[in-house]
């Protein structure tokens, strides 16, 4: 898939979200990571923010994904987050849990997450959901939330002519600017549609 394939390795390369680059930077310079919540519509990066955030703090090896709306149980996820908690990272500052699509997570398991972050100093969760408002308060008011926000239809057209370029696929602007348009923000959904026509 072309989205995954030219999917950002770096901070610094993520198309949009200047908030949380700027965040995450600030952080990085004082060599800190806090727990995070990355919020906002599908395909505008919080998946791949995660990703490169490991990079950044050189977490790969201490680096664990885990879908949110699979592991769903408070007891998978007792066991999952004691397993992950209690060694100390390999060569490196931080292990970093990522726990995509929280808003799958069960009232129980939230409330267990709360009480494990409270404790975590060397092991770092970072949260993605679509809708915050299905994460309870108390686990909200324990990490650092970032709204990431639909991604500019010029940003995202941008994108497009570099991977249509890398491709060698040859699209007038208008067809390119009209996938931009019809993404609503989403950087995904507009390469997934770009990536169709060259088949």
């Amino acid at each position: 898939m072309w989205y995954q394939h030219y999917q950002p390795q770096k901070i610094e390369d993520i198309v949009s979200q200047d908030e949380f680059k700027s965040i995450i930077l600030q952080h990085y310079k004082k060599r800190e990571l806090p727990h995070l919540l990355l919020y906002g519509p599908p395909g505008t990066g919080k998946t791949t923010a995660a990703y490169c955030i490991a990079n950044l703090y050189n977490c790969n090896g201490n680096f664990i994904e885990v879908n949110g709306s699979d592991e769903r149980s408070v007891e998978k996820m007792r066991v999952l987050v004691s397993n992950a908690t209690k060694h100390t990272p390999i060569g490196a500052e931080f292990k970093v849990i990522l726990l995509d699509e929280s808003d799958g997570l069960l009232r129980d398991t939230q409330e267990l997450l709360r009480r494990v972050i409270e404790k975590s100093v060397r092991t770092k969760f970072i949260l993605t959901c679509n809708d915050v408002e299905k994460i309870i308060r108390p686990l909200r008011e324990r990490l650092i939330e970032i709204e990431f926000k639909p991604i500019p239809m010029m940003a995202i057209e941008a994108k497009l002519k570099e991977i249509a370029k890398k491709e060698n696929l040859k699209l007038p602007p208008e067809k390119l600017k009209g996938i931009a348009l019809k993404s609503e923000g989403s950087l995904r959904k507009a390469i997934n549609e770009l990536q169709k026509l060259a088949f």
